[in-house]
């Protein structure tokens, strides 16, 4: 026999507002540097890329992709309010922060500023108060020990 949850109970564990645009974002984004990595690393034509297709391009398309792919598998975790789901999103978004200063101030790539301030956006609003209580709830509520003092 199942017992119902009360609509308060279901109601409080829905992630906040800036927990559910950054999960969106990152979403589409990680989708426009997958086409990216893909395309820029190992489609394009010499003309565009003349690197594309290398072992050294694939290489870096591959683990491009990675922190893609590792990108969208912590979305669900964030969503429920898991800390190591949110703790390995924010390193991710740290490395693309890092990828995307490297390519505008050593490849002169201005077109990637949007990209960055996309990056540096999506990791302001999962650390905003709102995100984090939202993270210390989930692990509060999944059974799992309390977190030392002063981390929150």
């Amino acid at each position: 026999m199942t017992v119902p949850v009360p609509p308060a109970t279901v109601a409080s564990r829905r992630p906040p507002v800036p927990v559910v645009v950054a999960s969106v974002v990152v979403a589409v984004r990680m989708g426009f540097g997958a086409f990216g990595l893909v395309y820029f690393g190992v489609l394009a034509p010499p003309e565009v890329n003349p690197d594309a297709g290398s072992p050294a391009a694939t290489a870096f398309a591959a683990v491009g992709l990675t922190t893609v792919i590792t990108a969208w598998a912590c979305l669900p975790g964030v969503w429920a309010g898991r800390r190591a789901p949110w703790h390995l999103l924010t390193c991710v978004l740290a490395a693309w922060v890092y990828f995307s200063c490297y390519k505008i101030l050593a490849e002169g790539e201005t077109e990637s500023i949007a990209f960055l301030v996309v990056d540096v956006l999506v990791a302001g609003l999962l650390c905003l108060p709102t995100s984090r209580r939202h993270v210390a709830a989930g692990d509060r509520s999944a059974g799992s020990a309390p977190s030392p003092a002063g981390t929150r």
